[in-house]
């Protein structure tokens, strides 16, 4: 398996945040584009292809759930992970299942996170045999 080959958007506006689980999925092998500002990470795709998109949800200038929304109208096959500690607010969201992938309560679960990644690239070989 190549996780080099998957490139990951991560998207958190706290930096502390941002830099920690990026560093992680780095060691784990991946190649992680981070932004702690969501129109930025949408501009990314202007020159990047990605995907992974793992965004928080609670951020000031867009939540992630509006990011998924727009960045699936760019790439419809991204594979979307939200991760939020507002949790009981948007289970009730009717438009979550339509736009994510997977949904995480912070705190996250950091080997959950990596077995959904590594599963999602084993069924992308599986698909292209």
């Amino acid at each position: 398996m190549e996780k080099e080959n998957f490139n990951i958007l991560l998207v958190d506006n706290d930096e502390m945040s941002l830099k920690s689980l990026s560093s992680f999925l780095v060691s784990e092998g991946y190649l992680v584009y981070s932004f702690s500002n969501p129109q930025e990470a949408l501009d990314s795709f202007e020159t990047h292809h990605y995907q992974f998109l793992l965004t928080d949800y609670s951020m000031p200038e867009m939540s992630g759930l509006q990011l998924i929304e727009r960045v699936k109208t760019i790439n419809p096959n991204i594979y979307t992970i939200l991760y939020t500690g507002y949790a009981t607010k948007l289970l009730d969201q009717q438009e979550l299942s339509d736009q994510v992938d997977v949904f995480f309560k912070k705190p996250l679960r950091i080997r959950k996170l990596i077995n959904i990644l590594d599963n999602s690239i084993n069924q992308h070989y599986l698909e292209e045999k």
